[in-house]
């Protein structure tokens, strides 16, 4: 495909050699060919350098992971055999207060858990109506009365937070979700026998998420000028935790094993999985006045980093620069490029691979 698209030289109305011609530092090489119609067919996209801000980062590791809040365990009642209600895999959708298993405590040794609570709501409610029929007759006295209602509303909350108004079997115990969004983990199976406190399910919404950073302690000076963040989700995308809608929430005073971390915290907008993990470049004091180009527009060989530069319309060639540091969306350059060449943003790999496709020696530039 590159041998189609390169052709050597560059032509136009004047010509001039460039053997005597004043090279940028660095120097090129042999111009590439790209007409403006490949360049569209490949979204090649160019952009006029120019000094900008650009803020100092620092590279770390990272993970993302779930905010506070964001996660619930699901937790089982009482001890029993457990049922999941219905097609309950990790990946399903749940709503908050739904059934999400029931538990059986029938056979146990120490007797029917939900029987006995049943039983003791009946009764409690047995005796709070007919106080209340005695209390219209003045038969019993209000405080009387109060205490058989207060019991009963104890005894019916008691027996109601074991079972659920959908439960299928009212002898059975309802393990609830705590709150809306989807299954993260399943920690029992359909069938096994579990003690109250078990957890059974981990329910996430995944709508907030945390980025963690460990920042070497050999940067502590730095910790206060640190105030954004960039990192890559799973596809290799470059996110930046401010344009995400994020902020910095905090780091702690305690180093651990040698990092101190770094907590920021934005909306989940990309579908990012938590859990995994990133490298991040913690962005901290801003440079005034950066000669920067997209990480795109680095073309890397063999530790030698170059980009392209436009010499006109359909006209590039290869310049070699030094780079500085990144915020993992512009890199800084250091010396190879001046203000106002027009560089290649976008597409540079099309490019690279004309470059290589051909290379004729001894031809000119033709203007």
């Amino acid at each position: 495909m590159a041998a189609c698209m390169c052709i050597a030289g560059c032509h136009h109305s004047s010509t001039h050699s460039h053997e005597g011609e004043e090279h940028h530092e660095g120097g090129h090489s042999d111009e590439i060919e790209f007409s403006e119609e490949k360049q569209e067919l490949f979204g090649i996209g160019t952009e006029v350098v120019a000094a900008a801000p650009l803020a100092k980062t620092i590279k770390v590791g990272g993970q993302v992971l779930p905010s506070i809040g964001d996660e619930a365990v699901a937790v089982a009642p009482v001890s029993g055999t457990i049922v999941f209600s219905g097609r309950m895999t990790e990946g399903s959708t749940v709503a908050k207060g739904s059934s999400l298993a029931e538990i059986s405590t029938k056979g146990l040794a120490g007797g029917d858990v939900i029987a006995k609570a049943k039983t003791a709501y009946e009764i409690a409610k047995t005796k709070y109506e007919r106080d209340r029929d005695l209390l219209a007759d003045n038969i019993v006295s209000r405080n009387h009365f109060e205490q058989s209602e207060l019991a009963y509303e104890q005894a019916k909350a008691e027996y109601e937070a074991l079972v659920s108004d959908t439960s299928a079997d009212k002898a059975n115990a309802t393990v609830k979700c705590p709150l809306g969004g989807y299954i993260k983990e399943l920690n029992v199976t359909s069938g096994e026998y579990v003690e109250a406190g078990t957890a059974i399910a981990t329910i996430a919404q995944n709508k907030t998420l945390q980025l963690r950073a460990d920042l070497p302690e050999r940067y502590a000076a730095e910790l206060r000028e640190i105030n954004d963040a960039t990192f890559r989700n799973a596809t290799g995308e470059v996110l930046s935790v401010s344009g995400n809608g994020g902020r910095l929430v905090s780091y702690s005073r305690n180093v651990q094993d040698g990092y101190i971390p770094v907590i920021f915290e934005f909306p989940n907008r990309s579908g990012i999985i938590p859990g995994t993990y990133t490298e991040v470049c913690l962005r901290t004091a801003t440079k005034e006045s950066a000669i920067s180009v997209p990480v795109g527009a680095i073309i890397e060989e063999q530790g030698i980093y170059s980009v392209f530069i436009r010499l006109d319309e359909d006209c590039f060639a290869k310049r070699e620069v030094r780079i500085g540091g990144s915020d993992g969306i512009r890199t800084e350059i250091l010396s190879g490029l001046a203000e106002g060449e027009e560089i290649v943003s976008e597409g540079a790999m099309h490019i690279k691979l004309a470059s290589v496709a051909s290379a004729p020696a001894g031809h000119n530039h033709n203007h």
